[in-house]
């Protein structure tokens, strides 16, 4: 299992390569306005990078910060929209997974920027639908973030969510700290199993479990 670091500076490089670090994640969006790179950009960091000795494996798209269309099919063109950007630029980089934390589920009476339950699942099994030949055909992973947001919270849901779209490209990211206060990493990563696309540890203190490794290999 590879070890990827997530480069926010030139800092990051220098502090990636003295650890002995060679793979590298990416952001291709900032804040809440979700600025993307550039394409120019991307190719630019992607030069940085190699010429250091190192690589971009993952790039990650958060389009939870926006305020999306609350009409389905509005919704749905919007989220094509973004997905494809998030391929394109993913591309540039060299990038062989593409996270993607998707929508924030909830009341938008309630919660700016919220979308309801129903809907967000539906618009993100219909749009991860209409990317998954695009991305195989660029040899690039989705990995669709869980348990973020509100949205995905149950392994079961995640499992049934992967197997209707039923490609082998398309898979869950688990972020083991959004996990930790949901439900049971191990009981996750059982019920997930082949359907794990990537696994995101933020400091060893996140680890659970100590046969974390244990429970993945098999």
């Amino acid at each position: 299992m590879r070890a990827v670091v997530h480069v926010e500076s030139d800092l990051s490089l220098l502090e990636s390569l003295a650890a002995g670090v060679q793979a590298l994640e990416c952001a291709l969006n900032t804040g809440a306005g979700a600025e993307w790179l550039s394409l120019d950009a991307c190719r630019a960091l992607r030069a940085s990078v190699e010429t250091c000795g190192l690589r971009i494996d993952v790039a990650s798209a958060d389009l939870s910060g926006q305020v999306p269309p609350a009409r389905e099919g509005a919704l749905e063109e919007w989220l094509k929209g973004h997905l494809s950007s998030a391929l394109e630029r993913s591309v540039c980089l060299g990038a062989t997974t593409l996270v993607l934390t998707t929508l924030r589920a909830g009341d938008p009476e309630i919660t700016a920027g919220a979308v309801p339950y129903a809907l967000a699942l539906n618009a993100v099994y219909r749009s991860l639908m209409s990317v998954r030949a695009a991305a195989e055909r660029a040899g690039m992973s989705l990995a669709l973030a869980a348990a973020q947001h509100r949205f995905l919270l149950s392994p079961g849901e995640c499992r049934d969510l992967i197997d209707e779209i039923n490609a082998p490209n398309v898979g869950i990211l688990l972020d083991i700290t959004a996990l930790a206060s949901i439900g049971d990493v191990n009981d996750w990563i059982g019920t997930l199993r082949h359907r794990l696309a990537a696994v995101r540890i933020a400091s060893r203190s996140d680890c659970p479990a100590r046969n974390l490794l244990a429970a993945l290999e098999s």
